[in-house]
């Protein structure tokens, strides 16, 4: 690999990411010397083959490095030629479509899914089974899907479905599902909900956690410089979330795999569920100081949103959804508040 030769453009970006990237290359391919010397030389040659207008789109998003977490993109990596041969091949070999819990956002497609995957069964826990039966919340499904369609693509006509929203098989925590010579195993993970859900894949020990055990984002304003900010997106229990982090912190996965967000980066992984209690304190602490001021509801709300709608939720979800979902968590932080004060903790 003759770096000498590369254009001063792309040597610039690839050693400005080189370390992570062979790192996490590395321990993919077990240390494999020739395999990263044949992937930066791809790299290098696809560059170049790129046209002038997708060079000009690379410089622009360069300036911009949260362009992909935009609503305007949708994609996926699959080798599908090593697993079924092609994309239609699959359809035959996916046997289960895992639910990690009930929102809207994360099963809103199970009807297209379902239609498409007709032989797959459709794993989650017993209470979004109980969730997925009622119809008011079919009904919330439908308006929440409709609003953020009008958001994204308004005028759009098109059909949010709420038909076929259902479990096929209950997982309790512990329950595994064979998938030949690798398992996946079920762990209750209450905290964003009563019925999220957590998944390990073994022989690979990478555990696919739930929102109840936190997402990373950007670090919103009035907080430290540094790695990426973990949110912890509680909904319903604060209590319920740190015993389901302690759970996953026990299981001891080699990767985690995070809702809203991928893996987490090799310099985060060893401290991350140190960091997510750590941030669960200093929302407590910031809710506490909003109680104690005497302040109304309405009023805390305005203040966490002052604090936490950062650029990057805005380019993630609407406001509207944004302080729904800020009202809930501020309301379980008060609660567990209130508990630790009755408890003397």
């Amino acid at each position: 690999m003759n770096r000498e030769k590369w254009k001063t453009e792309f040597r610039t970006r690839f050693e400005a990411c080189e370390e992570e990237l062979r790192a996490r290359y590395m321990e993919l391919y077990h240390g494999d010397e020739a395999a990263w010397d044949y992937f930066t030389k791809m790299l290098y040659r696809c560059w170049q083959e790129r046209s002038g207008e997708l060079k000009k789109l690379d410089r622009q998003r360069l300036k911009n490095p949260d362009w992909y977490r935009g609503h305007n993109l949708l994609g996926m990596l699959m080798y599908v030629s090593a697993f079924a041969g092609s994309l239609s091949g699959v359809r035959d070999r996916l046997d289960y479509i895992l639910l990690s819990h009930s929102h809207y956002d994360h099963i809103g497609a199970l009807p297209w899914i379902r239609e498409a995957f007709p032989g797959a069964q459709v794993c989650g826990s017993q209470h979004c089974a109980d969730i997925l039966k009622r119809p008011g919340a079919r009904a919330l499904m439908k308006e929440l899907g409709e609003h953020a369609l009008q958001l994204y693509e308004p005028g759009s006509t098109r059909e949010i479905r709420v038909d076929n929203l259902a479990v096929d098989r209950v997982l309790s925590d512990g329950d595994r599902l064979s998938l030949g010579a690798e398992t996946i195993t079920a762990y209750e993970t209450k905290g964003h909900t009563d019925c999220s859900m957590s998944y390990l894949l073994e022989p690979f020990s990478l555990l696919f956690t739930s929102e109840s055990t936190g997402i990373i984002e950007g670090r919103p304003e009035g907080t430290p410089d540094g790695r990426g900010y973990i949110h912890t997106p509680v909904l319903k229990d604060f209590s319920d979330a740190l015993v389901s982090a302690d759970k996953c912190r026990r299981i001891g996965a080699s990767h985690l795999c995070l809702p809203h967000f991928g893996m987490v980066p090799p310099d985060m992984l060893e401290g991350y569920w140190d960091d997510f209690a750590q941030e669960c304190e200093s929302k407590m602490d910031f809710a506490r100081q909003l109680r104690d001021g005497g302040l109304d509801e309405d009023t805390m709300l305005s203040r966490y949103a002052d604090r936490y709608w950062t650029g990057v939720k805005q380019m993630e979800q609407p406001k509207e959804a944004f302080m729904l979902n800020s009202r809930h968590i501020l309301r379980a932080l008060l609660k567990e508040i209130d508990r630790r004060d009755k408890h003397g903790i």
